[in-house]
């Protein structure tokens, strides 16, 4: 929405589009994937906001899309300097975007940048996806037993329903499906 209203103002891109594109689909995959771990840790819509703001401030001033961040470097890979906000995968893409729009960068000279922002969302949305599994087979376990919802939040399941619903990771979502 953001591009579109740049280009229709008069921006022109100084790199590709079609590269711009592919960023910010895959830092929207990125963000969507954290926001199904916060759904499978919360147990209602209203909790689920409070938990969002955290990993929501942490990606907003944390990744430079806000303000500049210092370069803190722990430790170089091949070359590329890497500290504690390269965690982020938004600090990949407003990397990635800066030198495509506005230096003209191609592919390549952004590749370490778009693979890092790869691999992330993966880990991301990968996490998501198996926490919101977990969340689902703790409720269906639920449902089949009857087990109460006041039971799961306590953690008070016994040993085989703990092993059948794998509830010993976290205090999860039992609501949900109420």
């Amino acid at each position: 929405l953001t591009l579109g209203t740049a280009l229709v103002l008069g921006f022109r891109s100084q790199g590709p589009l079609w590269l711009v594109v592919l960023v910010l689909v895959v830092t929207t995959l990125s963000v969507v994937g954290i926001g199904m771990m916060v759904a499978a840790v919360s147990r209602s819509v209203v909790q689920a906001l409070v938990i969002a703001n955290f990993p929501l401030g942490l990606l907003m001033f944390f990744s430079g899309s806000m303000l500049p961040m210092p370069r803190v470097t722990w430790f170089t890979v091949a070359g590329h300097p890497m500290g504690p906000f390269e965690a982020l995968a938004p600090t990949h893409a407003v990397t990635a975007l800066n030198r495509i729009l506005t230096l003209g960068a191609g592919p390549g000279d952004v590749a370490v940048d778009v693979g890092a922002l790869v691999l992330l969302t993966a880990v991301y949305f990968g996490g998501g996806v198996a926490l919101l599994q977990r969340a689902a087979l703790l409720v269906t376990h639920v449902r089949l037993t009857g087990t109460s919802q006041r039971a799961v939040a306590g953690g008070l399941l016994s040993a085989t329903a703990r092993s059948a619903s794998f509830s010993s990771m976290l205090p999860l979502n039992a609501s949900l499906a109420w």
